[in-house]
């Protein structure tokens, strides 16, 4: 067992201590379903956005690492965690892409959702390569209006 794996709390917490350290200059308008075919990290999140507004939890599953998956088990399984977690993602009403930051292997997307009440939430996507070189989505976190992990 790796530590990734015995302390996922404290390896988000790093993540996001990290990326709060990172400037993310904006790097388009909101859009309802944007799709960047020019950049292969953005694509993939903007497929998981259009599953999620589609209710196509298959597809939105797609989207995600092997670990991830392993940790969500079904796409029934991670719709429903989706839902009970970050609803404002799951729910949203449009949204744009920010910047990015990366180490080694690892990319984090920022994407700025608007929420159905015009609420604003800000999420950090982590990406990571598949085995066959292709961008998945590794973990999702949201920030507070502060920077902060919530």
């Amino acid at each position: 067992m790796n530590i990734g794996q015995a302390c996922p709390k404290v390896m988000r917490l790093i993540a996001g201590i990290f990326l709060v350290a990172v400037l993310f200059p904006s790097s388009s308008a909101y859009a309802d379903d944007p799709l960047p075919a020019a950049d292969p990290v953005q694509m993939v999140v903007a497929k998981q956005m259009s599953a999620f507004r589609e209710r196509n939890s298959a597809e939105a599953y797609a989207a995600l690492s092997q670990a991830f998956q392993g940790r969500a088990r079904s796409p029934l399984r991670f719709a429903t965690m989706m839902r009970l977690d970050f609803w404002e993602l799951y729910n949203h009403a449009s949204y744009r892409f920010l910047g990015r930051g990366h180490s080694g292997g690892i990319h984090i997307q920022k994407v700025e959702v608007q929420g159905t009440d015009g609420e604003t939430f800000i999420f950090l996507f982590r990406m990571v390569p598949s085995s066959s070189g292709d961008w998945r989505i590794d973990d999702v976190m949201m920030l507070e209006p502060d920077g902060q992990e919530t």
